[in-house]
């Protein structure tokens, strides 16, 4: 997998977002693995540090298996004045999980 991904990129530090997209999205549990990172900092020649300042910085990416649909709910004050927290509710009765779970 990771070769194929690897082709479609040169070996520079500015396809690091492009190849993380890719790589999260062919893994059937939508996450960046151990393996995954140290294979794109190889490739890129980029420390393994920065790889995941990136993968943590931005909230689409994940170092943990995850379901194939994510929900993200806005949490932000404006929001939950419009009712944000009862969306939330009722979707963790729904669901039957809280935030960051999986069914």
């Amino acid at each position: 997998m990771y070769e194929k991904i690897f082709a479609k990129y040169e070996p520079k530090k500015d396809n690091l977002i492009y190849i993380l997209h890719d790589i999260q999205d062919e893994n059937p549990q939508h996450y960046l693995s151990e393996d995954a990172v140290q294979r794109i900092s190889e490739y890129l020649n980029v420390p393994i540090n920065h790889i995941y300042g990136v993968i943590t910085f931005y909230s689409m990416y994940s170092t943990k298996p995850r379901g194939s649909n994510i929900i993200r709910l806005c949490e932000s004050p404006p929001c939950y004045l419009k009712g944000s927290d009862n969306i939330y509710k009722k979707l963790k009765t729904v669901l039957g999980v809280k935030a960051g779970e999986t069914t």
